[in-house]
């Protein structure tokens, strides 16, 4: 009896494994949203952290204000911290020895698709701060600012009746190119943290 009783486990588990749905892996694309604008300063991320609820390697999907789930078989092929440095720096474009260099640094707070009456929506929000390079963690930021699109405002990735994979795909193409559209703003805040850095300077020379 305990022979059949093993074998019939052993069958429930190997059914188990042919039935697991192979698991399909997302990224960023890495190419620019638009040609980099000129600069004088360099802009390079420093460190992302992310907010508890992404730090799995599934999909994260708002189903309400109050409930989240994950995509089981739909999975980010690195971390979201690797992930969204390597895709803003890539918008930022490559860093020049002969320039000052602004560090961004700070929290992922949403990357997530989020369930909507009309279809699904795709859901990017940063708190990030400035310092130049070189400067200390633990010294007051430049400038400290929150970055999200107008999800509200923006049209649904995929129609409410499309497939798991369509919509999936769709979110995480939308994710991409929303965090492309955030990085202008990005930019631009951190030409005016290297300006307030120079401000601060000639503040200090003068005083000295």
């Amino acid at each position: 009896m305990k022979r059949i009783t093993g074998m019939i486990g052993l069958v429930l588990a190997v059914a188990g494994c042919v039935s697991a749905p192979k698991p399909t892996y997302h990224t960023l694309d890495l190419s620019p949203a638009a040609v980099a604008e000129t600069a004088a300063i360099n802009v390079v991320v420093d460190q992302i952290r992310v907010a508890e609820p992404l730090r799995r390697e599934e999909v994260l999907i708002k189903k309400s204000p109050t409930e989240i789930e994950y995509y089981a078989a739909h999975k980010w092929a690195a971390s979201l911290s690797e992930l969204v440095a390597q895709k803003l720096n890539a918008e930022f474009g490559s860093r020049e020895p002969d320039r000052p260099t602004i560090l961004v640094y700070g929290t992922l707070l949403a990357f997530e698709q989020v369930d909507d009456p009309a279809g699904p929506k795709a859901v990017v929000r940063l708190e990030l701060q400035f310092r130049p390079d070189g400067a200390s963690r633990y010294k007051q930021p430049l400038l400290e600012r929150v970055y999200e699109n107008p999800y509200r405002q923006e049209p649904s990735v995929a129609a409410p009746g499309a497939s798991v994979e369509e919509t999936v795909r769709a979110v995480v193409r939308a994710l991409s190119d929303r965090l492309g559209a955030l990085a202008d703003a990005i930019r631009a805040d951190a030409v005016r943290a290297h300006e307030l850095a120079a401000k601060a300077e000639e503040g200090a020379a003068d005083a000295g």
